[in-house]
């Protein structure tokens, strides 16, 4: 599905995200931190990390109420490790964008982050947004089935759902409540472990009604 204009591919309940063209996704980057080099392929999206992190954003052509999550995955190198403390560095956060009664005026606009600006933008103009709902990979099994609201914004709500085995990770599973999605916010980190690995997504899919 390869041409001058992305669509996304709706398939018996299942919307399949594009990996193979960098039109379709937006690549953010945060003061003073490296950049992740981000390549697209036919087959498959690759992120390197090199001590670095910046976030690649997908928006859906409209809200859709989301359902089930589906992913394939490989690491390549040595991701960043878990820790005895809540990681800051995942191998791979996805992030659904939800749509909520969330809004920001002028004034705190002017006051926010640029992601946060961002984040906000993502939603439909005549709606607001609840939060980025996270879904994590740990490099090992540590906080496997461990969630948290992120200590520096009530705006990102993550849980570990998945861990690594041997570089490796299908994961598909019906969301704890259905999330009416208007984009993907995906994080492939590794600047606060100053981590160097390869993340290749190979499959990427929301299950949607």
């Amino acid at each position: 599905m390869i041409g001058k204009e992305i669509k996304n591919l709706v398939m018996a309940g299942a919307l399949v995200i594009p990996l193979h063209q960098d039109g379709a996704w937006t690549q953010l980057q945060f003061n003073k931190i490296p950049v992740n080099e981000v390549q697209f392929s036919r087959e498959q999206l690759t992120v390197k990390v090199s001590k670095s992190a910046s976030p690649l954003i997908y928006r859906l052509a409209e809200v859709k109420m989301v359902s089930s999550l589906k992913w394939n995955v490989e690491v390549r190198g040595v991701p960043p490790n878990s820790g005895e403390q809540f990681p800051e560095d995942f191998p791979l956060r996805v992030g659904l964008v939800a749509q909520g009664d969330k809004t920001m005026n002028r004034l705190q606009r002017w006051a926010a982050a640029d992601w946060v600006k961002k984040l906000f933008d993502l939603t439909p103009k005549a709606q607001g947004l609840d939060k980025i709902y996270f879904y994590n990979l740990d490099s090992q099994s540590r906080w496997l089935g461990s969630s948290r609201t992120h200590p520096k914004s009530d705006l990102m709500y993550e849980s570990v759902v998945a861990s690594l085995k041997d570089g490796k990770s299908k994961f598909e599973s019906t969301l704890p409540k259905k999330l009416p999605v208007a984009a993907l916010w995906i994080s492939i980190d590794g600047d606060n472990t100053d981590a160097q690995y390869d993340l290749v997504i190979k499959e990427l899919a929301l299950g949607t009604d």
